[in-house]
């Protein structure tokens, strides 16, 4: 059995390698390279021995066929139905349940086909469950703004995030400028109701010309605005520093505001407090009627679209940079329906 949680975690990304069907044999030094690029820290290290313990803890504890392939030295398993059931835990059918509907509910039909194909996969080997699926049929996630993204474009952006594969896609800017990119998506978000990538631009290519970028250029995405996506067969390794910056910053680099001040009166002040009481630093006053907010490091758009929420029920006291903005937006909407 595993001897802690450092060893479990190896333990199930050494039998994912073992269980895919791909051509990356399964030696120390693959093992190494998965773990590295599973890892922020790409110092990752674990000696030749820990991997061999591995094997052996899998072969002897759990019963894994496994066999050493003297020709391409390294180890395959001779009975791929073979599955660790003890090892990986007792399955928890609610939790399947509601994960998939979660999920689902974010993917394009194609991929949600795939979710529940998997999901009834694991309903039928699993005895009793099906009266807790008909319980959660209730449970919907329902968003009408958006945005649509064909389901073959999400599937082959989605599969060359998941082999780390560079990819040619067809984009069009919110100019309406339509370029061909060689792209890197090493990143796969959902934000503000719509799917992104981040990644490396390393071409550019119009009817006129072909820019390539040395050093590669960072850029998000929006996977609603490509027509067409083709896999390159070219990979890449996931950069560590890309993903410290999106856990540290957020996806899209926004110049932050230091210090915003904000009041909202009557039902904003009830609605905003049930939003802030739990986020500690935030409320800095708060009666039945009026309260006070301090945001730090937040982006002009994010501030501007808490106020308007409020449908004028709000006042910022701060900064004036922030107040001017606010005055153009409502100027904007008076001349829009005057």
């Amino acid at each position: 059995m595993p001897n802690n949680k450092h060893q479990e975690r190896r333990l199930r990304i050494l039998t994912a390698m073992l269980l895919a069907n791909d051509s990356t044999p399964v030696r120390y030094g693959t093992f190494l390279e998965k773990m590295r690029d599973l890892e922020i820290d790409d110092g990752y290290k674990i000696s030749s021995k820990t991997f061999s313990r591995d094997i052996a803890t899998l072969r002897d504890d759990f019963h894994a066929p496994l066999k050493y392939d003297t020709h391409r030295q390294s180890w395959r398993l001779t009975d791929s139905s073979w599955k660790p059931d003890a090892f990986w835990g007792k399955f928890d059918a609610r939790k399947a349940i509601l994960s998939e509907r979660i999920a689902s509910s974010l993917m394009p039909k194609k991929m949600q086909a795939q979710l529940q194909d998997a999901l009834g996969g694991l309903l039928t080997n699993s005895k009793g469950h099906a009266c807790k699926y008909m319980e959660l049929e209730s449970f919907q996630m329902l968003s009408p703004c958006n945005y649509f993204v064909n389901g073959n474009i999400f599937l082959e952006v989605y599969q060359a995030w998941e082999k780390r594969e560079r990819i040619e896609l067809s984009y069009c800017d919110r100019k309406g400028i339509s370029k061909i990119k060689v792209f890197e998506p090493h990143i796969l978000a959902w934000y503000n109701n719509t799917w992104y990538i981040k990644g490396k631009l390393l071409e550019n290519r119009t009817s006129l010309a072909v820019a390539i970028k040395d050093p590669p250029e960072v850029q998000v995405l929006a996977l609603h605005r490509i027509s067409h996506v083709r896999p390159l067969k070219k990979f890449f390794k996931t950069d560590s520093q890309l993903l410290q910056q999106v856990q540290k910053t957020g996806l899209f680099d926004f110049k932050k505001i230091p210090v915003v001040e904000m009041e909202f009166f009557g039902m904003a002040a009830r609605t905003m407090a049930e939003r802030f009481e739990l986020r500690p630093g935030i409320i800095v006053s708060k009666t039945d009627d009026l309260l006070k907010v301090k945001l730090e490091n937040i982006a002009e758009h994010e501030a501007l679209s808490l106020a308007m929420n409020a449908h004028g029920e709000v006042r910022i006291t701060s900064p004036e940079s922030l107040r001017k903005s606010l005055r153009e937006l409502a100027q904007k909407l008076v001349d829009h329906h005057s």
